[in-house]
């Protein structure tokens, strides 16, 4: 017990008190407080980790392969990029592009040509290539005048 909870000499002017103040209760929950907000902090970290891409990123990377065709049909000259990464190319005049180093799990490609871009759900797999296929890049919106 610390000696500014110890009890003084006016405590027991009447005698012996029923009962000694304890304080080892108090320690005792703020302990038990400190293990229970432990275990929820962990457990938050725990599931922000799981819901980020942080494991994916760790588990490896994969290359995206795929053509690309204008509006026409046409093979096109467009950048490739996979949205929330560094990772840009750009497809050659047959429209064949590859991008190595795509982080493994979902991911969204976007593929943009004379100013349209086009947003692909692709999934990378680690250590292997995945051909996407052909894109076209193409809008059905009409410019504002």
């Amino acid at each position: 017990m610390p000696f500014e909870r110890s009890p003084s000499l006016k405590d027991f002017a009447q005698g012996m008190p029923p009962k000694l103040p304890d304080s080892a209760w108090k320690q005792r929950w703020i302990r038990l407080a400190i293990v229970v907000l432990s275990l929820v902090l962990g457990g938050l970290i725990l599931l922000n980790v799981t819901r980020s891409r942080v494991i994916e990123r760790i588990s490896g990377s994969g290359t995206v392969t795929g053509l690309v065709l204008d509006a026409r049909g046409q093979p096109a000259v467009a950048e490739i990029l996979i949205e929330r990464t560094a990772l840009v190319t750009q497809s050659d005049p047959s429209g064949r592009f590859t991008l190595p180093g795509v982080p493994v799990g979902q991911q969204l490609l976007v593929v943009a040509h004379t100013g349209v871009g086009v947003e692909y759900p692709i999934v990378a797999v680690a250590g292997a290539s995945v051909d996407v296929g052909t894109m076209r890049v193409e809008t059905t919106a009409v410019p504002v005048p």
